[in-house]
């Protein structure tokens, strides 16, 4: 839906979804083909590739995801284009918290991330999974990953 319209009718864009299902569903495709009707910029990111081997740069490689996005929004405002980032098997980096520290501070900062765009309006983050009773139900609340599909 376009910022104006959506701004006209007064109703709140969707920031997050996943879509999850069986293997070979096609939840990425949904994905990638959401993001071209949407004429976005689009990054896919593998979720286990966000995962480093040091202290803290699991977190850095998330903020780095989220970077142009924010740039542009600071940059352009309301006249930045959509960008869509897509984390296929989000639930690699999204799991319950508590499971390994690691896997808490990956959440904790996801959340932040996308806590932090609530007023952009040029951003929709997209996580596929197979495995949806894996991921932490901090994040599917209200204004993060709320549309589950």
């Amino acid at each position: 839906m376009p910022r104006t319209l959506s701004r006209e009718i007064r109703i709140q864009p969707k920031k997050g979804l996943i879509i999850h299902g069986p293997p070979g569903a096609g939840k990425a495709l949904v994905a990638r083909r959401l993001s071209e009707i949407l004429n976005a910029k689009v990054k896919i990111v593998r979720a286990p590739e966000i995962i480093g081997t040091l202290v803290g740069s699991s977190e850095k490689n998330l903020r780095d995801v989220f970077a142009p996005s924010i740039k542009d929004f600071e940059q352009m405002g309301e006249e930045s284009p959509v960008h869509v980032i897509i984390f296929q098997e989000i639930d690699a980096i999204a799991g319950k918290r508590g499971a390994t520290s690691v896997t808490d501070r990956i959440v904790s900062q996801l959340s932040t991330l996308v806590d932090g765009f609530n007023r952009q309006t040029n951003l929709l983050v997209i996580g596929t999974t197979s495995r949806i009773e894996l991921i932490d139900e901090g994040l599917l609340r209200p204004r993060r990953f709320e549309l589950l599909l």
